[in-house]
C-alpha cells in the first residue's frame, strides 16, 4: 500500500489462511504479504527511498512439510524462503521470542521482549541518525498536532452484502434514531451487531462524510448460512457416554428467526428440543423464544457401585415442558429473561433396595406452572472447564402445580393421592476467575438457593414436602459444581434451602492444558431425612455439611475437553467416597424446567 485506508492495509496484512480470512480491496483479495515475502526491505527501499530502515525479525525457521500434516504442506507451497538482510543504512532487531503466528498468547511478554532487544541495539541505531531534537520540543509539536484532530463523530451508516430488509435492520441498530454518534456510542452498537448469532462477519471502515468532519461507517456484513448442523457427544469410562445431533435454520429479514432442534441419546441421558427464537427489529434488541423440551435421566445406570447404598437402585426422572421466554440485553455481556413454563415431571423409583422383575415402580407426577425472571452475565472463556471470566446467574421464580402419586407393588400400605404445591424460589450462582499470576490462576464458585413453600404447609415455610422421601429429594434443587456431580444422583447434595461454595486452583502449563484443583462445602439449612416406610422429615437447622473435591488434568482440544479427574464426595452412608472419571467431549445438557 502506498495510500488509502490505513485500517484496511493493517487488516489485510494480518490475514492468514485458515485463521483470519482475507479482505477485498479494490476488487482484489488480499492476504498477509509475509506469506510471499516476510521481509520486504528491498521493496521499501525501491518505493520510498528511505534514509534508514529498521527491521524486526521474529520469524521461526520454516519446518519441512510432513506427509500427515496438510497445513504444513500448504504453508510450504505458499511461503518462499526469506532473506533477512538490508541494503544500505539500517539495523535488524531480533527479539528473543518463541511464539509463532498462531501461538501469541502472551502479548505483553512479546512487547517487552521487543523493547529489550531494541534498547540493546540502541547505540548502533543512534550511530545511524545524526539529527537530534529536544524531547520537550517534540512533545510540544505532538500536542499541537493532536489539537488539530477533529472528534470522531459518525453521521451516517452504509452497509453492503445485505438485502433491503436486513439493511434496514442493521442500520437501525448501528445508527438508531440519533443524528450523530460518538466513537463510544458506535462501538457499543457495533458489538450488538457483531454478537448477533445470525451474523457471520462484519467488517467496518470509517470514511469522511462532509466538510463538517462527520464520518460514515461503511459496514460489510455477511449473514450466517441458512442451514447448519452440528454433531458431537461425550465418551467416558463410565456409562454416561452420549451422542448429540443438532440442526438449525436461520431466516434473516426484518425479524431474525432461528429454528433449532437437537437430540441427545445415551444410557444416562436422553433429550429432545425444538425452539424458535425471533429477534424483533427495533433499536432496542429484544427476542422471544418458545420451546418444547423432553429430558429423561436414568441415574441408576450412570451410578458407580459404591453409590448403590445411597440411592434407589432404580430411578428414572422425566421432564417434559414447554416455555415462552422474552429476553433483553443488559449492557454488552448480560441479559435479562422473563418467562413462563408448563411442565410435567414424572419420577419413577423403587423405595426398597431389592425388587423383583415383576414389581412395578412408584410413580410421582408433578404438573407445574412456573413464572420466572432471570439475569445472567457470562464472560467465561469456555463452556466447560473455564479458566477466565465471570458468570453470574440469578433466578426468581414462582412454582405451583399438582402432585399425583401412584404407588408401586412394594408400597402395599400407601394409597394413591394428590397434593397441591405452591412455592417461591430464589437462586444465585457466581463463578469467577481472577487474574493469572505466572502459571497459576485462582477462582471461586458460590451458590445459594432459598425456597419458601406456601402449600402444603409444613412445620415452617422452609420445609417442602412431597408424598414420600424419594419424591421430595427428586424435586429438590441440586448442588452440582463439578462435571461428575452432574451425572450422579446424590441425595445428600440436594436441599430446598442451602448455601455452598469453594475455591479453585488452576495451573496452566500450556494455553490449552490445565491442572485443576477444586474444593467445595455444601451446607443445607435442613437436610432431607428418610424415615420409616420411605417417609420424609427435616433435620436440625445447620446440623449437616458435606464436602466435594476434584483434581483434574484437562486438555481443551479443538473437539472439546479431554479430562481425567479424581473426585471426592462425602456421603452420609459412605462405602468409597472416591471415583475416577475420564471423558472426551462436553458434559452438557438441555435446560431443565424447574
Amino acid at each position: 500500500f502506498k495510500g488509502g485506508n490505513l485500517g484496511e492495509a493493517v487488516r489485510a496484512s494480518i490475514s492468514y489462511p485458515f485463521y483470519l480470512k482475507p479482505v477485498i480491496v479494490d476488487g482484489k483479495m488480499l492476504f498477509d504479504g509475509g506469506l510471499y515475502n516476510n521481509f520486504p526491505a528491498d521493496l521499501m527501499q525501491q518505493e520510498f527511498h528511505p534514509d534508514i530502515v529498521l527491521g524486526s525479525n521474529v520469524a521461526s525457521k520454516l519446518e519441512p512439510p510432513s506427509e500427515d500434516n496438510i497445513l504444513s504442506q500448504i504453508r510450504n507451497m505458499l511461503m518462499t524462503p526469506t532473506q533477512f538482510k538490508l541494503e544500505g543504512n539500517g539495523a535488524i532487531i531480533v527479539p528473543d521470542v518463541e511464539a509463532g503466528v498462531l501461538t501469541a498468547n502472551h502479548p505483553k511478554a512479546l512487547i517487552d521482549s521487543g523493547y529489550s532487544a531494541t534498547m540493546r541495539q540502541m547505540p548502533e541505531i543512534l550511530k545511524l541518525v545524526s539529527r537530534r531534537i529536544d524531547s520537550a520540543q517534540l512533545n510540544s509539536r505532538r500536542k499541537m498536532f493532536l489539537v488539530k484532530q477533529q472528534p470522531l463523530v459518525f453521521g451516517s451508516v452504509t452497509t453492503t452484502g445485505l438485502n433491503k430488509a436486513r439493511d434496514r435492520y442493521i442500520k437501525s441498530i448501528l445508527k438508531g434514531h440519533k443524528s450523530l454518534l460518538t466513537l463510544n456510542e458506535m462501538e457499543r452498537n457495533y458489538y450488538k451487531v457483531a454478537t448477533d448469532y445470525d451474523i457471520r462477519s462484519i467488517y467496518p471502515v470509517a470514511s469522511h462524510l462532509d466538510s463538517l468532519g462527520h464520518y460514515t461507517l461503511n459496514a460489510d456484513v455477511r449473514n450466517e448460512k441458512p442451514f447448519s448442523a452440528s454433531f458431537g457427544g461425550v465418551i467416558s469410562n463410565r456409562p454416561i457416554s452420549t451422542g448429540y445431533v443438532g440442526v438449525q435454520y436461520h431466516h434473516t429479514g426484518v425479524e431474525n428467526i432461528d429454528l433449532t432442534g437437537n437430540s441427545y441419546f445415551g444410557e444416562l441421558y436422553t433429550s429432545g428440543l425444538v425452539s424458535a427464537k425471533i429477534s424483533l427489529a427495533s433499536p432496542f434488541p429484544i427476542y422471544i423464544e418458545p420451546a418444547l423440551v423432553y429430558n429423561r435421566w436414568n441415574y441408576f445406570t450412570s451410578s458407580t457401585e459404591f453409590f448403590q447404598d445411597v440411592i434407589p437402585p432404580y430411578l428414572v426422572q422425566e421432564d417434559e415442558y414447554g416455555k415462552f421466554d422474552i429476553g433483553i440485553p443488559v449492557g454488552m455481556e448480560a441479559k435479562m429473561t422473563f418467562g413462563a413454563s408448563s411442565s410435567n415431571y414424572i419420577n419413577s423409583y423403587y423405595p426398597n433396595v431389592t425388587f423383583k422383575p415383576t414389581d412395578t415402580a412408584d410413580q410421582t407426577k408433578f404438573e407445574a406452572t412456573a413464572f420466572y425472571i432471570r439475569y445472567e452475565l457470562n464472560t467465561l472463556n469456555r463452556k466447560e472447564y473455564a479458566s477466565a471470566g465471570t458468570r453470574i446467574f440469578f433466578q426468581a421464580q414462582n412454582i405451583q402445580g399438582w402432585e399425583d402419586y401412584l404407588p408401586g407393588t412394594q408400597e402395599v400400605n400407601r394409597l394413591p393421592g394428590s397434593n397441591y404445591h405452591q412455592m417461591e424460589q430464589l437462586k444465585l450462582s457466581i463463578d469467577n476467575y481472577y487474574k493469572q499470576r505466572g502459571l497459576i490462576r485462582l477462582g471461586i464458585f458460590a451458590e445459594g438457593v432459598y425456597t419458601y413453600s406456601l402449600l402444603p404447609a409444613g412445620r415452617t415455610p422452609l420445609e417442602t414436602y412431597f408424598t414420600n422421601y424419594n419424591a421430595t429429594v427428586l424435586m429438590a434443587p441440586a448442588f452440582q459444581p463439578t462435571p461428575e456431580s452432574q451425572v450422579l444422583f446424590l441425595p445428600d447434595y440436594r436441599a430446598y434451602n442451602y448455601a455452598a461454595g469453594g475455591p479453585k486452583l488452576i495451573i496452566s502449563f500450556k494455553p490449552n492444558i490445565d491442572l485443576r484443583f477444586e474444593g467445595y462445602i455444601f451446607l443445607p439449612y435442613q437436610a432431607i431425612d428418610k424415615t420409616t416406610n420411605n417417609g420424609v422429615a427435616y433435620g436440625t437447622p445447620l446440623a449437616n455439611r458435606y464436602y466435594v473435591g476434584a483434581a483434574s488434568v484437562v486438555y481443551n482440544s479443538p473437539i472439546g475437553p479431554i479430562s481425567l479427574s479424581l473426585n471426592y464426595f462425602e456421603n452420609s452412608n459412605p462405602v468409597n467416597n472416591f471415583s475416577i472419571l475420564f471423558h472426551i467431549g462436553f458434559i452438557i445438557f438441555n435446560e431443565k424446567s424447574l
